[in-house]
């Protein structure tokens, strides 16, 4: 069980991001972007570095060390010079994702 810490301790953080958030809307630089208060405005930079960048691999998918010529062309294949992805139907039409500034992937 991970342990939080105390009330106090997460109002200074908050705080101290709060302070961060305020300096850098009053620089008045010409930014992409628009700093502002959300559900990770008590975390430290560390935590929440730790809980969301970077990889987690799970350990059932680790590479294996076997050989696979699963992509290598066979000798004497004949392959195009181009390839249009919407003929295969493959890629899929552009959507609205509206204002939540959520990205949705669709791989295939």
């Amino acid at each position: 069980m991970k342990l939080r810490p105390s009330l106090g301790v997460l109002y200074c953080i908050f705080k101290e991001n709060l302070r961060y958030i305020d300096d850098d809307q009053n620089a008045l630089l010409n930014r992409s972007y628009k700093l502002s208060l959300n559900r990770f405005a008590d975390l430290t930079n560390d935590e929440y570095r730790k809980a969301f960048l970077g990889t987690k691999p799970d350990p059932s998918r680790q590479f294996s060390g076997l050989k696979s010529d699963r992509y290598t062309p066979d000798v004497g294949d004949s392959l195009p010079d181009s390839i249009d992805w919407r003929e295969k139907g493959v890629v899929v039409a552009v959507k609205d994702q509206g204002s939540c500034g959520k990205l949705s992937l669709s791989l295939c």
